[in-house]
């Protein structure tokens, strides 16, 4: 039996949106928030390191005009508030490897992302490099 071509297409595509489908119910956590699905990993690495030279140069001990301080720049309140968000009450704001630690968990998270006033920057320079 032949199939005509444009139902060949249509089941193709639909096998393909069902599959992405279930690719994202299977990302999604407990709680009902996305987490990060694999293909996803190479491009949240970009963006962090992105956003960590567009606040600090790389710096670990740089500290800002405002009292911010590490290689996310974090506010010691801010830095406090989203420790106890991610359950992550053990971390120090004035331990660099702590701030990235808390970068990437926050960085991961839409709700959190918009504590870094260069998150949107930081994305568009890593399409933008992507794309050169």
């Amino acid at each position: 039996m032949k199939i005509d071509e444009d139902i060949r297409i249509w089941i193709i595509t639909s096998l393909f949106a069902i599959a992405m489908a279930m690719a994202v119910i299977v990302a999604t956590n407990s709680w009902g928030d996305i987490t990060h699905i694999d293909y996803n990993e190479k491009h949240h690495q970009e963006v962090m390191m992105e956003v960590q030279r567009l606040e600090s140069s790389f710096g670990k001990n740089l500290c800002g005009k405002d009292g911010e301080w590490g290689p996310y720049q974090f506010k010691e309140k801010t830095f406090n508030w989203m420790k106890k968000k991610a359950n992550m009450e053990h971390l120090t704001w004035f331990d660099h490897h702590d701030q990235v630690t808390l970068a990437d968990w926050a960085l991961r998270n839409p709700t959190y992302q918009r504590h870094w006033s260069t998150h949107k920057r930081a994305e568009q320079n890593v399409v933008i490099r992507r794309y050169k």
